[in-house]
């Protein structure tokens, strides 16, 4: 959130610890309440750009109307583009295919440079949270010049989506493991109201409410330092494709545990959740270069969303009240040995790029590290 930030002297690949979690766990919780409470006739962009207000009194109404207005867009376009996801898988298409493909409709009318250089942020910033699927370069190539790595064919930068695509499903894999793990136990504050608005939400898929929530509830702990960020530019857009992802990954346990899904299906379903959230980093699903996220913030919020995610993801499950809770806590073994399984096969297997990317990758990123890092 850009308006106002303060100087920033945390690392990257921070989160929380456990009283940041009860932190976190608080505020969501609040905003949950305060959303129950919405008057009928108030849209949820009005709902939270209030709540923002009222949570961060230092914004501008104009900046929290803006924020507000682009998150209830980036929860319209993440369901969309699950929902299409969600159907290319059913008609045999893989996560790296779909990638590709969205990736190849938000490049029409852009620069290749342009876009190459978006996507070897993304590939690089997920590459330490990912069991990676070795890419090697074609034997004898010497590394091109720096001006040559700003130069992409089609063929290329068709290449690049496929690689950065194959290491975003390595890193969804990886969060949804994190959602599995255990979590030491905090206190929370126990509301039958909340609880049967969340587990609603949950049960039924009518969950923009709790969504938005969830966002803006990111959004608050992310300014108060709850949420260790580092970068204070993030919108709330950025925070609202997380939330998505960790209210869905809730959602799919729950489906789990009743028996409705499987749990390889379960692993597949929320590496789908994860994939979609990171692709609004790139590309929305009108063929436009999506800008709730700018180039800069990429290396800040693609390595956090995974983590971050799967934690929300667990204390969304908690709210739901404990039979919730249980159910969840009940798939998550399974969900994870599965998950396990196709990173074990995925991570064993070397690519073999017969052009220049994976060289032109190095020189890039190079470059593009030194502009925003110096």
């Amino acid at each position: 959130m850009p308006e106002n930030s303060g100087e920033n002297t945390l690392t990257r690949g921070q989160v929380m610890d456990g009283d940041d979690m009860q932190a976190l766990h608080g505020i969501f919780n609040d905003f949950v309440k305060e959303y129950i409470d919405k008057p009928e006739k108030q849209t949820d962009e009005e709902w939270l750009r209030n709540r923002l207000l009222t949570e961060l009194p230092e914004l501008s109404p104009d900046f929290a109307a803006r924020q507000s207005r682009e998150a209830i867009e980036a929860i319209q376009v993440y369901d969309k583009n699950l929902a299409d996801l969600l159907q290319g898988r059913r008609q045999g298409k893989t996560f790296t295919e779909w990638f590709t493909a969205q990736v190849r409709k938000s490049s029409a009318g852009k620069k290749n440079s342009e876009v190459a250089a978006r996507l070897t942020i993304l590939y690089s910033s997920v590459e330490e949270t990912a069991v990676p699927v070795q890419e090697e370069a074609a034997q004898n190539q010497t590394l091109p010049s720096p001006e040559e790595s700003l130069e992409w064919t089609d063929a290329e930068l068709s290449q690049l989506a496929k690689m950065t695509g194959r290491q975003l499903v390595q890193a969804g894999a990886r969060s949804v493991v994190q959602f599995t793990e255990y979590d030491p136990e905090y206190e929370t504050e126990k509301s039958v109201k909340i609880e049967e608005a969340v587990a609603l939400a949950l049960t039924t898929g009518r969950d923009t409410g709790l969504k938005a929530a969830a966002a803006g509830a990111l959004a608050v702990a992310a300014k108060r330092q709850v949420i260790q960020v580092v970068h204070e530019e993030v919108p709330v857009a950025a925070y609202a494709n997380i939330a998505c992802m960790s209210v869905e990954n809730a959602k799919t346990a729950v489906q789990v545990a009743d028996h409705k899904i499987t749990e390889a299906e379960a692993g597949g379903r929320m590496i789908a959740n994860f994939l979609t959230a990171a692709t609004s980093t790139v590309c929305e699903t009108a063929g436009a270069m999506l800008g709730t996220i700018a180039f800069s913030e990429i290396p800040f919020i693609a390595p956090l969303a995974g983590k971050l995610g799967a934690k929300l993801g667990k204390q969304v499950a908690k709210a739901a009240g404990p039979q919730i809770e249980a159910k969840v806590r009940k798939a998550n073994g399974p969900i994870a040995n599965s998950v396990k399984r196709m990173v074990k096969k995925a991570g064993d297997t070397v690519v073999t790029t017969k052009n220049k990317v994976v060289n032109k990758i190095k020189v890039l990123k190079s470059s593009l590290e030194k502009k925003l890092f110096g």
